[in-house]
């Protein structure tokens, strides 16, 4: 109950300290102090209603008790017992006056709890001031310790915050009881002791808020024009900006000017406010931003949520972001309309009007985002293009023209934000519905088990033989066959590890994504997209679970046994669901993503997760042009990676997601995952892994998932040129992506040589392939001025056979549907489908492969026919692909009509 608590009434502040602290800290160019002292005016400014309102309350308590004092004593001087007790409650309720009012002039107190915590715990955690030394600091991080006395330190700022918080004592109750200055000054002196060993960054933080009060105390009680207090405030925030902030921040104090102006507007268009309206739009955003966006992120693949070993629900990212919102929206932004003028209020409803027309299109206008990994990371990050600034601007111009014209027909208004309410709440408890039908599918470890259990050491699961022949295919996700020659560029003893493998740089996959690509992978020729569009009786899913299921069926009818493990897509989807393999006897299928993540990641946390699931909501919803300042490299404006160079990845933190965790783990345990049997019956090993689809950059130079990562004493060796093909390594993605390709050869080679230690290297053939590749600008070749990037259809291919020796490399053109042909040729005389009774071969390829463009990447995405047999391709191009896929005359354009 108290997380919920504080995700509801501290943590939106928090979030608000986080992205304004990251947004000026790069303003001022990484000047803590100068971020500190803005961040804190700014928070100061925004609490200003707050306050000026818990003021309000405290002066007509005190007014009115100030008029019932007479009274009050002649009630007291008159009347004794029970006959006083009477006449002074009927006195009080003459004058309307209850003792419990007394309690609104501590209203002040109680709405800088939150204010006060959020901004304690942001600034006690925060990494980035540790060890910064600024001015006459010399560790923001650290107590000031700016005066020794012997070898005794001083901290001044503690002291100094106390002087200036007695000061607004005696100025802001100057006409005030005694009783309540001592009561002021013994809460000053609290906050004496409980900050007096506090780093100075916060200490600062506080004595800048306690300063802006002390101000707006001075200005009031002397001047008595709250005008002018803005304008003190607007002339503070405004002090040596020279961007948008201080443009954004002259909007109060333009307010101000206008009040009365805008006052006898209302009055002429008969505006009038309606809680109803309020309460109606601010649970439009929250449900909106809150519940809508959070939760189609995780029903678009709820399994790449989980971690199964350490099991959470996915749902908890949604409920977590859900409470923020809440307590932005509702909470906060209730209080604050509660506290507004007339004219305040009505600028807030037209401006969340406006905000819920922007924010609802720009939602849909930015829905392609691309694919995500658990992180919220997107494969192609946003850039900044101008060509979309009309788009933008168009937007922004109707969001305003429409909203003003809506706020005054407040029925209408009144109408629309209701069947969206509906709406939203309807959408809502179908994603859930949706993401709850995935998890129960899956075969999750109870998170209540014994927690002996769970230390259990790891069993075997993996089963090959030392007498039978085994086959292994492992497809690792988006491995890319590009990478391969220069990740034994530089560790060319991987060659010795992969002893009898032949790599296959020309090899092709059919599309680049894995709904579209992987059934080829397991079933052939027969499953690749062009083939699945073409057979249009059955679904989409009832094909892919066939392509999945083909070789397993074929295998056992040739009498080995066969384990499958992590089949994508399999049986609903995302979900993984491996019992479609429970009607093929001799056939089990297993789930290890995420099972083994303790073993290798002990410390596991999804903070990362979290925050970038409530930024990711005002990443969908913010203009075309902002979206690049607010994905901010993929940290979301989250203060914990700024002391990441976010443009190279290459220091600082890393945080490793719930997908790359459970793949890292997988490959790293094989070893110990293996079985090795006596049997003479043969095993057949099916496995996916999606460690090189979690792009990353690991700690050199053993590549490992280290929490912090410091690779500045590796630069990067210009030696990477092939045959006059040069790698680029200059950018952040590309980095990350051969760091995730190294790291999975070097756990394969590991694996071999367990392999070859037990006995079992020479009667396995093991296929390491991918499904598809990745649209990174890695060499000088393959990238053509048509758009066409050959990497995205350049798999990885590796196959050893039966007491293969050496290490070659094979240029003839392969095809990544070639898996199946390869995995069972020789092991028996019948090579036809068990399904379809097509015969299994290679010789398509010889006429050219069909290859697909299409981002439709889920397997939830819209599909063509009426049994959906199909996905939706018409937003690509379609090639036909002969011999060579570096020659861009091998590729022709072809016309494909369903």
């Amino acid at each position: 109950m108290t997380d919920f608590l504080y995700l509801i009434f501290i943590s939106p502040i928090e979030y608000v300290l986080d992205t304004i602290f990251c947004l000026l800290f790069r303003t001022f160019h990484r000047n803590g102090l100068l971020t500190i002292f803005y961040i804190s005016m700014i928070v100061s400014f925004m609490a200003l209603p707050f306050y000026t309102f818990a003021d309000k309350l405290a002066d007509s308590v005190r007014t009115k008790k100030e008029k019932m004092m007479k009274w009050n004593k002649h009630i007291h001087d008159t009347f004794y017992g029970d006959e006083r007790m009477l006449m002074t409650a009927r006195y009080y309720r003459m004058m309307s006056y209850n003792p419990l009012q007394e309690l609104q002039g501590s209203f002040s107190i109680v709405l800088q709890i939150p204010f006060f915590v959020a901004a304690y715990h942001f600034l006690s955690n925060l990494e980035i001031i540790k060890g910064m030394g600024q001015w006459i600091f010399s560790d923001l991080g650290a107590p000031d310790a700016l005066f020794n006395i012997g070898e005794i330190r001083i901290n001044v700022l503690p002291v100094f915050m106390t002087i200036v918080n007695i000061i607004s004592v005696f100025v802001y109750n100057k006409n005030g009881k005694l009783k309540d200055k001592i009561q002021a000054i013994v809460l000053a002196i609290f906050f004496l002791v409980l900050l007096y060993n506090s780093p100075s960054g916060l200490v600062l933080y506080w004595l800048f808020n306690n300063l802006f009060s002390l101000g707006k105390n001075i200005v009031i009680q002397y001047f008595h024009r709250r005008e002018l207090t803005a304008g003190v405030c607007i002339f503070i925030l405004g002090l040596g900006l020279r961007n948008a902030v201080s443009i954004a921040a002259a909007g109060p104090f333009v307010y101000f000017i206008m009040k009365n102006r805008m006052e006898k507007y209302m009055e002429r268009k008969g505006v009038k406010h309606d809680k109803t309206t309020i309460f109606l739009l601010l649970s439009t955003l929250f449900l909106f931003m809150g519940i809508i966006i959070p939760t189609f992120v995780i029903a678009s693949s709820p399994v790449d949520f989980i971690n199964i070993f350490n099991y959470r629900n996915p749902l908890w990212y949604a409920l977590k972001t859900a409470c923020v919102y809440l307590g932005l929206f509702i909470i906060f932004g209730g209080l604050w309309w509660k506290v507004s003028s007339a004219p305040g209020r009505y600028l807030m409803e037209v401006f969340m009007i406006i905000i819920i027309i922007h924010n609802i299109s720009m939602y849909f206008l930015n829905s392609n985002v691309g694919v995500l990994n658990t992180l919220l990371v997107l494969e192609n990050p946003p850039e900044l293009n101008m060509d979309n600034m009309p788009i933008g601007i168009l937007v922004i111009g109707v969001s305003i023209a429409v909203g003003v014209y809506i706020s005054e027909r407040r029925n209408l208004l009144n109408v629309i934000l209701r069947a969206l309410c509906i709406s939203f709440l309807c959408i809502s408890v179908l994603n859930v519905v949706r993401i709850v039908k995935v998890i129960d599918r899956l075969d999750v470890i109870d998170e209540n088990k014994d927690s002996a259990e769970l230390e259990a050491v790891i069993e075997p699961v993996i089963p090959l033989s030392r007498e039978g022949k085994n086959v292994v295919i492992l497809m690792m996700d988006k491995a890319l066959g590009q990478l391969f020659p220069y990740i034994l560029q530089e560790k060319p003893e991987l060659k010795h590890k992969l002893d009898g493998f032949i790599f296959y740089p020309n090899t092709l996959s059919a599309a680049g994504h894995t709904n579209l690509a992987s059934p080829a992978v397991f079933g052939g020729y027969e499953y690749l997209p062009e083939a699945m569009e073409k057979d249009e009786s059955r679904s989409v899913q009832d094909k892919i679970d066939e392509a999945l299921k083909m070789l397993p069926k074929l295998f056992v009818q040739n009498g080995y046994t066969v384990d499958i493990y992590d089949s994508p897509y399999a049986g609903g989807g995302e979900s993984m669901d491996v019992t479609i393999f429970n009607d093929i006897q001799g056939a089990t299928g297993h789930i290890l993503n995420g099972r083994y993540n303790k073993y290798c990641f002990p410390e596991d946390s999804d903070e990362s997760a979290e925050h970038n699931f409530v930024m990711y909501s005002v990443y969908s919803t913010v203009s075309i042009w902002s979206q690049i300042v607010v994905y901010d490299g993929g940290a979301y404006l989250s203060s914990s990676y700024l002391n990441t160079d976010l443009v190279s990845w290459a220091q600082g933190k890393t945080a490793a997601t719930n997908a790359f965790k459970g793949a890292y783990s997988t490959m790293k345990l094989l070893p110990e995952l293996t079985d090795i049997t006596s049997d003479d019956v043969g095993n057949i090993i099916i496995m996916s892994n999606q460690l090189t689809h979690e792009p990353r950059v690991l700690q050199l130079p053993e590549y490992l998932p280290e929490d912090e990562i410091d690779n500045s004493a590796y630069k990067w060796d210009s030696r990477r040129d092939i045959d006059g093909i040069k790698l680029d390594m200059s950018d952040s993605g590309q980095m990350a992506y051969y760091h995730v390709n190294m790291a999975a050869i070097m756990l394969i080679g590991d694996w071999c040589d367990y392999l070859r230690r037990m006995g079992v290297y020479d009667n396995t053939r093991i296929i390491v392939v991918a499904d598809h590749g990745a649209p990174v600008e890695f060499l000088n070749v393959g990238i053509f001025e048509d758009g066409l990037n050959v990497g995205r259809f350049n798999p990885l291919l590796l196959v050893k056979d039966f007491k293969a020796k050496g290490f070659e490399t094979d240029r003839s053109f392969m095809c990544n549907a070639d898996v199946p042909y390869i995995a069972i040729e020789g092991l028996t005389n019948d090579m036809h489908n068990p399904y379809t009774g097509q015969i299994l071969d290679n010789t398509e390829k010889k006429n050219g492969i069909v290859v697909v463009e299409s981002m439709n990447h889920t397997i939830t995405g819209a599909t063509i026919g009426k049994n959906g047999h199909a996905f939706d391709t018409s937003d690509g191009r379609w090639w036909r692909v002969k011999d060579d896929i570096y020659d861009h005359d091998k590729w022709t354009v072809i016309r494909y009509i369903r």
